[in-house]
């Protein structure tokens, strides 16, 4: 068996062959050469793992029988994983040919750090235009992540002695489109995190990603959230702040997902519950604006969000 690589960039596919393909060459396509690609099929039914083995045979396929929830699929490419580092994509996204590089040469300048993570963007193939996916600041990252998945998991690079360290990211299904903010709260608040400095990964906007259903993602998060405060989820002990900082992150999520579906009450509801959290400043600095688009009606939310949308989204480099 060849040397161990540096990375192992794992990506876990079902039934997504024709956005796959892109994937995978944008992986295959890095001026970095210490790597490998490893390629979970969830127990497809569109023939990925045929594609993959004809027309990529240097990339490691792993191909489960039965399909499994997301988290659990990464976990078993992790764990395949021969790579020191790992780097998840996602079936539908593409990775900038100096993705890799850019890692390797922080880390040869910082040391082997347990994580490393950049800002993404968010990508409209057919218009070509991208937007940034908000910073974040690594002194506040443990705290802040209480709140959301600050960062996205593509733009990070884990070791992956610290990724199975943690357990990896949860994999009941209640927890579908959660498992990012429950990995990312389990790795920031045990390791520091070192930033890279450009972006390198692009998140395909299409009516297929998993993120642009809000109903689904608002259940998943308040099962989540159930099973964290309830339960051990995270593996470690929270004290009554980070307790709060959970719950009012949850509703404030959920009164954003409801304002997009044009449910205006049961946002404004959820605004209610996140003051009542953390009290009327905090809740008011956080969600005010939220608060008074409600009131505008569904017409002028709407001409509000396409108006944020024009100002926020640039065309590609």
């Amino acid at each position: 068996m060849p040397e161990a690589p540096l990375v192992s960039i794992v990506v876990a596919t079902y039934n997504r062959w024709p956005l796959l393909r892109e994937t995978i060459q944008s992986a295959l396509a890095q001026s970095f050469s210490d790597f490998e690609v490893v390629v979970v099929d969830d127990a497809s039914t569109d023939g990925t793992a045929d594609h993959v083995r004809s027309e990529f045979p240097q990339v490691r396929l792993i191909r489960q029988e039965e399909n499994s929830e997301r988290g659990a699929a990464y976990n078993h490419g992790v764990r395949e994983a021969r790579g020191r580092y790992v780097s998840i994509l996602g079936s539908d996204d593409v990775c900038e040919p100096w993705h890799l590089a850019q890692f390797d040469e922080v880390r040869r300048a910082a040391g082997d750090r347990a994580i490393f993570a950049g800002r993404a963007a968010l990508w409209d193939p057919a218009s070509s235009r991208t937007s940034l996916l908000p910073a974040f600041d690594t002194s506040t990252i443990a705290r802040d992540s209480f709140l959301s998945a600050v960062v996205a998991p593509q733009a990070m690079l884990v070791k992956r002695s610290a990724f199975l360290e943690v357990g990896g990211y949860p994999e009941d299904r209640s927890t579908a489109a959660s498992e990012d903010w429950v990995l990312h709260m389990k790795l920031f608040n045990r390791f520091e995190v070192t930033p890279l400095p450009r972006p390198s990964v692009r998140i395909r906007e299409h009516p297929g990603r998993s993120m642009a259903n809000l109903s689904a993602i608002r259940r998943s998060r308040e099962a989540t959230t159930r099973l964290i405060l309830e339960g051990d989820l995270l593996g470690f002990e929270l004290d009554p702040a980070a307790r709060k900082l959970i719950a009012a992150g949850t509703h404030r999520l959920c009164a954003a997902h409801h304002y997009g579906a044009g449910e205006m009450r049961e946002a404004r509801m959820r605004i209610a519950d996140l003051c009542r959290t953390v009290g009327l400043p905090t809740g008011i600095r956080w969600a005010g604006r939220l608060w008074l688009q409600t009131w505008m009606g569904p017409a002028v939310s709407a001409v509000m969000r396409r108006a944020k949308q024009r100002l926020t989204w640039r065309t590609a480099d």
